[in-house]
């Protein structure tokens, strides 16, 4: 499934509202390109070492993680807080959900907690 502009009035991170940015990062964490369609998407550019090694969530997590968060909006403290534990709660049920995809485990009442849409 690819996820389309189309239905947003900007391409533009600020103008985005919050639905619209939940929406686009649940579809990034949910893309799971393996390192070759990534490479070929990005025209032959060798994919990460943290993609090839450890998967595309991990790969997410080590170039945005919760911590990013004091950067882009530190002005407000609880915003911000509250911002970190969402995609700390993403991060974690995403790769829950990679590892039931996986056959690695079954799905646990942890995984209702919050649920992606």
């Amino acid at each position: 499934m690819i996820w389309s502009l189309s239905p947003l009035r900007s391409i533009r991170w600020p103008e985005l509202t919050f639905a619209e940015r939940l929406a686009l990062c649940l579809h990034l964490l949910r893309l799971r390109p393996t390192p070759g369609q990534l490479q070929e998407w990005n025209n032959g550019v060798e994919p990460h070492p943290t993609h090839a090694t450890q998967g595309w969530v991990q790969f997410l997590m080590e170039i945005g993680p919760p911590a990013l968060m004091d950067k882009i909006f530190g002005e407000n403290k609880e915003k911000t807080e509250t911002r970190k534990k969402l995609l700390g709660v993403a991060y974690d049920l995403a790769l829950q959900e990679q590892r039931y995809k996986d056959g690695e485990c079954g799905m646990s009442i942890s995984s209702f907690a919050f649920l992606l849409p």
